[in-house]
């Protein structure tokens, strides 16, 4: 894996997404490429986890067979899945089993929709037609956030590049 150092000089001498940084490097104003690369950008997104409780209010509305179908209350997602977790026989059954528990575990606040076995877990349930494509479509919309830094797309969610790791990367200083 490449050093964060070796990572952010790339970025600033690629400029992949011709954001201006040229200019403030070849002065050594620092601040000014932190400044750059930490703006929110509205058109740019970034997968956050979903809440627990944002999950709990999405299992309890079916979002139709295909999209374009309104969404209904009632009878959603999350119960298809208990009851194929309780009595079920489709091959899916051991991950809608162990989707229930991540929903009933106390300590589990946060369903990380990006981490692949996650994903794995919901193509099955979705495979084994106890929620449709429309359901697990919902789910993965409230893993994106719209609007985000440059720094956010790179290296997660909530991470700023300081001025002090812009002079680390170009060579001066040693940054934080």
């Amino acid at each position: 894996m490449a050093d964060f150092y070796d990572e952010l000089a790339a970025e600033i001498a690629n400029d992949p997404m011709a954001l201006g940084y040229q200019p403030y490097v070849d002065v050594g104003a620092d601040a000014d490429v932190a400044r750059l690369i930490n703006t929110l950008h509205s058109e740019w997104s970034v997968t956050v986890v979903v809440p627990v409780r944002t999950a709990l209010k999405w299992g309890t509305i079916s979002h139709g067979a295909k999209a374009g179908s309104p969404p209904q209350t009632g009878s959603g997602p999350l119960a298809e899945i208990y009851d194929e977790a309780q009595t079920g026989a489709s091959s899916a059954r051991s991950a809608c089993i162990a989707l229930m528990q991540l929903f009933a575990t106390p300590s589990v606040m946060d369903l990380i929709l990006a981490d692949p076995t996650t994903q794995d877990m919901l193509n099955q349930i979705v495979a084994a037609g106890i929620i449709t494509q429309a359901d697990m479509d919902a789910l993965n919309a409230q893993a994106v956030r719209a609007g985000a830094t440059r720094a956010e797309v790179l290296w997660g969610v909530g991470f700023a590049v300081t001025h002090l790791q812009v002079a680390r990367s170009q060579g001066r200083g040693t940054g934080v």
